[in-house]
């Protein structure tokens, strides 16, 4: 009994388009425009919003991805796996050249740490590249004022408030006022809130890194003029008050940390 077996050749299967399912076809345009910096900056910035993280952070992470962004394309980086440790180590060269101190470049650093680590969580990268960039020295000096240079300070704001009587001159009273009677962080003071403070039970309500809700006590002399800021402010625009404690003359809150530091470094100089 003989056997005959017939060859058949049969075509290799090619994947196209139309072999490729619809949900294989969206994950993996979701991974190529991931790779991408531009769509990776977009979808960690989206987490960070999520995650309900401060203002404050997330603005400093929408500050550096814009610098980040435009160094990218000076130099016609487009996708994640560009991103080396040698091209980090490069901006942050560029960051000191410009300027940049320790403690800035650390934050930077920071920075970049907690976005790299969410695209090795993402499945993006396999390792993060700023597991080899050492973090800088810094040299951290803090300034504290002595009681005569207080009252030096308090001394000039209260003749320049007497004076002018103008919205800055009592607002930098106000704030200086608030600074050393509370020792309020720069960032809770920028983002206080009329409803966080309460002038009859002489508190302010503010809410620490932990998130967690905190009450800081208010002195008879604080309270008082705080009261006559509100006061004032409802007078200045047409008893148009808004949300936050210290704004400027256009009745805005646009007083920042910078804003803040340099306030101080001029009232240290005056002192």
């Amino acid at each position: 009994m003989s056997f005959k077996y017939k060859v058949v050749k049969r075509r290799p299967h090619r994947v196209t388009a139309e072999t490729t399912s619809h949900s294989e076809h969206k994950n993996c345009e979701k991974w190529f425009f991931r790779m991408l910096i531009h769509f990776a900056v977009k979808d960690f910035l989206a987490d960070k919003e999520l995650e309900n993280l401060s203002k404050n952070t997330v603005s400093g992470y929408e500050m550096l991805f814009k610098d980040v962004l435009r160094f990218c394309e000076e130099r016609g980086l487009t996708r994640i796996l560009e991103l080396t440790t040698r091209v980090i180590k490069s901006y942050l060269s560029e960051c000191k050249e410009k300027g940049n101190n320790s403690v800035t470049l650390n934050t930077k650093r920071r920075q970049f740490r907690a976005w790299f680590n969410w695209l090795v969580a993402e499945d993006v990268l396999e390792e993060n590249p700023t597991d080899k960039i050492k973090k800088a020295k810094e040299d951290i000096r803090i300034y504290a004022f002595t009681d005569e240079e207080v009252k030096e300070i308090l001394s000039y704001l209260r003749r320049m408030k007497r004076r002018e009587d103008a919205i800055f001159s009592v607002r930098n009273y106000t704030v200086f006022l608030t600074v050393i009677g509370t020792s309020m962080r720069a960032g809770k003071m920028c983002s206080l809130r009329w409803h966080n403070v309460d002038l009859i039970s002489r508190q302010v309500k503010v809410f620490s890194k932990m998130r967690e809700e905190q009450s800081i006590p208010l002195d008879s002399k604080l309270c008082r003029e705080l009261a006559y800021w509100r006061e004032y402010c409802l007078k200045q625009f047409n008893g148009s008050l808004s949300e936050y404690v210290f704004v400027t003359c256009q009745n805005i809150p646009h007083l920042t940390v910078n804003g803040l530091k340099c306030f101080f470094k001029i009232m240290r100089a005056r002192s």
